[in-house]
């Protein structure tokens, strides 16, 4: 995978894919010389691949192609655990970077939103063997539909995220202003029918932070309440 500033994010669905049924696979067996021939071509219609079973091994090689150190983000959406393995040429153990849905966001590699990202810091030019142990439960709300995922260098990718977080807040704003404005006349009038508008607006920002990927990821960094897992 050869990585390149651009505009928009690379789509990769090139790698080599391994499934593992029963999740028994180590990382020290994967990247074993008798595990090799075991990983294939992705498959072009992946519908059955990905019914048959829940945890997947992905294997691939990155590179930087640009003259200077850049920061790239890798995007595999909906995955619920994710263990992100890489080295370089010369090095023999691999680096451990973690993320996922239902891993707490403050052990992730890169926690944005409710996003399933790895960062990883490449020299100009470098070349890393990758492995990455890919993990879904079905009984959560979202569900991985193939093996493929993206990358984009992480100026690109931090730009694009603060706009949609400015925009969340514009309407998180709003919410607010409306939402004490109306408390405010209910303290004078006592019109019970206003709380019924407070609990109204309380659920509109409630919905735009929840769905913006922002509520459970700020809830995990307070360590009075219990750990919610996004």
């Amino acid at each position: 995978l050869n990585l390149v500033k651009q505009e928009e994010g690379i789509q990769f669905n090139g790698a080599l894919f391994l499934s593992d049924p029963k999740g028994e696979f180590s990382i020290d067996e994967v990247t074993s010389d008798s595990f090799s021939a075991r990983f294939l071509t992705i498959p072009m219609d992946q519908e059955e691949l990905m019914n048959s079973s829940n945890v997947f091994w992905l294997k691939f090689t990155i590179q930087n192609l640009e003259e200077t150190d850049l920061d790239w983000v890798f995007d595999f959406k909906y995955w619920s655990y994710l263990d992100f393995y890489s080295r370089k040429e010369d090095q023999l153990q691999f680096e451990k970077q973690i993320s996922g849905n239902l891993t707490p966001v403050r052990v992730r590699s890169y926690p944005r939103q409710n996003n399933v990202l790895i960062i990883k810091h490449l020299k100009a030019k470098e070349l890393r063997l990758v492995f990455v142990r890919l993990e879904v439960n079905r009984n959560y709300e979202y569900i991985p539909t193939d093996l493929s995922f993206s990358v984009e260098e992480r100026t690109a990718f931090d730009n694009y995220e603060s706009h949609l977080r400015q925009f969340t807040s514009i309407f998180m704003a709003i919410y607010a202003v409306m939402f004490f404005y109306n408390l405010f006349i209910y303290f004078f009038s006592k019109d019970n029918s206003y709380l019924y508008y407070l609990g109204y607006l309380l659920s509109f920002m409630y919905l735009t932070a929840s769905y913006g990927g922002y509520l459970f990821s700020f809830f995990d960094y307070l360590d009075f309440l219990p750990k919610i897992k996004t």
